[in-house]
């Protein structure tokens, strides 16, 4: 965890390009967690109607 803050000290160009892509990666994750509960239809524990 002191490497983190260290690395984007000292780079903060590259740490910024990184954490970018890590919170678009985490969404498009969580977008596909969401779209496999849908397709299950169990959101909420309610059955969605097709």
């Amino acid at each position: 965890m002191i490497s983190l803050p260290s690395m984007s000290m000292a780079r903060p160009v590259p740490s910024l390009g990184q954490r970018v892509t890590v919170e678009v990666s985490v969404v498009h994750g969580l977008n596909l967690a969401v779209v496999s509960v849908g397709e299950a239809g169990e959101i909420d524990g309610q059955d969605l109607p097709e």
